[in-house]
């Protein structure tokens, strides 16, 4: 009896043993799992008197140690007297002061405070790093240098005040929430994408169809829970939107619908030629021509014997060098400097005949109406003691008005229209200086649209206006349907010699162009644009329908078939039974000009037809034309 009792207590020993064991297993994974799975994202450096910590999930608080790693939401939660400096990575220091609250986390790579109540400092070391700091519905980017700054909130109001350093701050709203799940719960998509991988060296955009027909909207963002989304507005044909920067991209619609797509990587340009020494005239742009990039945006850094930055679209990287000697280049598409070309190239001016610093100016006397121009020749040196001649050679090589030059100005006026080039001669030799092309001054090509697009933006007649570059800085383009130019259309400054405007209306318009800082040229120079629709297709003869006796479907039917016009949307066909068109036996409106007639009716019969072209201008009707039916059983009419 006592071995039996003896066995029964070790058995319930035993299973007591294992129990706690499993038991203290678990609580030790589901404390490492509630730890973020041991990815640190800071680490506490200092502490003042002593802080407590809750791990997500956690229903504990538990005191916090020195060189304690800190995990994705922990709380961190500090009495009165007491504090702790948070450590991330080694450029920003956050030191959580007492009777404050503050969650911690890494939103897109950017270290993320949740104040729920307290006070922060915040000592930024690096260069340019981010913090974001958020209370109730506040949300704060703020992007410092070696700056020291403070943070308060009750929970709901957010303040920052600034100790020393340069601060940036962006205030970012309230972060919105998704839909609801059961309201976007099978339901078809919104929108749709034409592919998943771009590829920013060869496209310049990409088109969002939209397959619900209607207008509505489509956010896009960097990351999956849609933070600090961009809005695409979509029309009932979708939208053609431009390509951002390379990188992973969602796309989202009002109904929750979620597609993802992803921009390639720029590929890094490079010379076109092995030419890394450049002898040019001084006051002459040196041209560096690359391998492809037609349609790319570049941006270019110069340093070295002159410092400069510019953007410049194409293959052809061209800038004036201001002085002679060494620089370094730097060439990158706009937005990816990833892809960046760096090379060294040296620079040497060349001295024509002892002429130093020339630069050769040309102007129409009259844009757009002008026969003549006159060209200058400026900066010489005006210390030189010589007597050259400058001359202009034609296309065809010859020298013509060669002037002696003992002065710093040369002026040829009333050149015809035509290519030179601007040159220095003397006794042994003919040495050009420049070329120069006098040309027709501007001109205007007009853009009509189809008129699905001209419902839906206002603004879809579109004029390509284009002038000679004279090299100035800015130009100031006026567009108005008046010539005194009183009620302006466009008022538009630009830095190149081409513009592309938005026109409301068909009719007559005037624009002129010319330096912002030279407005007696833009007072003169008007020109006339006029924007009209295509001529209307007239229907001279009325031509036989073509009838054919087929079957569709296991019924016998009169096929007919019009006569075709290009540039048509609809076909209306009338069918009477009377010469006088007053009974009317068939009617159809088509997309195309074929259609099925099912009748037993016979006998003779009259029709006439009219088309709608892509403007939704209807033609007349065409001449009467007649036609007869044979007796056929074939359905009722």
């Amino acid at each position: 009896m006592q071995d039996k009792f003896d066995r029964i207590v070790f058995s319930i020993g035993a299973i007591f043993l294992v129990g706690g064991l499993v038991l203290g297993n678990f609580f030790e994974l589901n404390s490492q799992s509630l730890s973020g799975n041991n990815v640190s994202i800071a680490q506490v450096s200092k502490i003042k008197k002593s802080s407590k910590r809750k791990i997500e999930g956690s229903l504990s608080w538990n005191e916090v140690k020195l060189n304690e790693d800190l995990y994705q939401n922990d709380l961190i939660l500090t009495d009165s007297g007491e504090g702790i400096n948070v450590q991330y990575k080694n450029n920003i220091e956050v030191f959580i002061d007492e009777n404050s609250l503050v969650k911690i986390s890494l939103l897109n790579n950017v270290f993320d405070l949740e104040v729920l109540k307290g006070t922060l400092d915040v000592n930024i070391k690096g260069q340019n790093d981010k913090i974001q700091i958020r209370s109730g519905n506040n949300i704060k980017l703020l992007e410092g240098k070696n700056a020291q700054f403070s943070v308060n909130s009750d929970g709901s109001l957010l303040n920052t005040a600034i100790k020393s350093g340069q601060v940036r701050q962006q205030d970012l709203g309230v972060k919105k929430q998704p839909l609801p799940l059961k309201k976007i719960a099978k339901k078809a998509p919104m929108f749709s994408l034409e592919k998943q991988t771009f590829d920013p060296n060869v496209e310049k955009t990409f088109k969002v169809s939209n397959i619900a027909g209607k207008k509505s909207s489509i956010q896009m963002s960097t990351t999956s829970s849609f933070w600090n989304p961009q809005t695409i507005e979509l029309g009932e044909n979708g939208a053609v939107v431009n390509l951002p920067t390379p990188g992973q991209y969602f796309l989202k619609d009002e109904l929750g619908h979620i597609e993802t797509f992803k921009v390639s990587a720029y590929v890094a340009p490079v010379f076109e030629s092995n030419e890394r020494i450049f002898n040019i005239i001084q006051g002459e742009p040196l041209s560096i021509q690359l391998k492809g990039g037609e349609d790319i945006e570049y941006g270019v850094r110069l340093s070295g014997a002159m410092e400069k930055s510019f953007e410049q679209k194409g293959k052809i990287i061209s800038f004036i060098p201001l002085k002679a000697g060494d620089y370094s280049i730097e060439i990158f598409p706009v937005g990816s400097e990833n892809a960046k070309l760096v090379e060294s190239i040296k620079v040497n001016f060349t001295s024509p005949i002892g002429l130093e610093s020339v630069r050769v100016a040309h102007r129409l006397n009259k844009i757009g109406e002008y026969k003549f121009a006159d060209v200058t020749i400026l900066g010489m040196d005006k210390e030189a003691s010589f007597k050259k001649q400058i001359a202009i050679e034609d296309g065809e090589g010859k020298i013509i008005r060669p002037t002696t030059v003992s002065k710093t100005k040369a002026v040829f006026k009333n050149l015809k229209l035509g290519q030179y080039k601007v040159v220095a001669t003397n006794a042994k030799a003919t040495i050009p200086l420049k070329k120069i092309e006098i040309q027709q001054k501007v001109s205007a090509e007009v853009v009509l649209y189809k008129k699905n697009q001209f419902i839906e933006n206002p603004k879809a007649i579109k004029a390509n206006l284009i002038w000679s570059d004279e090299k100035v800085s800015n130009y100031r383009v006026l567009v108005s349907q008046t010539k005194d130019f009183k009620v302006l259309e466009i008022d538009t400054i630009t830095d190149k010699n081409t513009l592309a405007v938005n026109l409301k209306r068909p009719g007559s318009y005037f624009w002129k162009v010319g330096p912002v800082d030279r407005p007696e040229i833009l007072s003169s120079n008007i020109q006339t644009l006029n924007v009209i629709f295509p001529q209307m297709i007239k229907i001279a003869n009325a031509e036989k329908i073509i009838l054919k006796n087929v079957k569709k479907k296991g019924i016998v039917c009169y096929e007919f078939e019009l006569p075709t016009f290009e540039k048509i949307n609809r076909y209306e066909l009338e069918v009477y039974k009377d010469s006088e068109l007053n009974d009317l036996v068939f009617e159809r409106k088509m997309n195309k000009n074929t259609g099925c007639w099912y009748s037993s009716k016979s006998g003779r019969f009259y029709y006439r037809y009219r088309v709608i072209d892509e403007w939704s201008r209807k033609s007349e009707f065409s001449p009467t034309g007649e036609i007869i039916f044979p007796i056929s059983p074939l359905t009722e009419f």
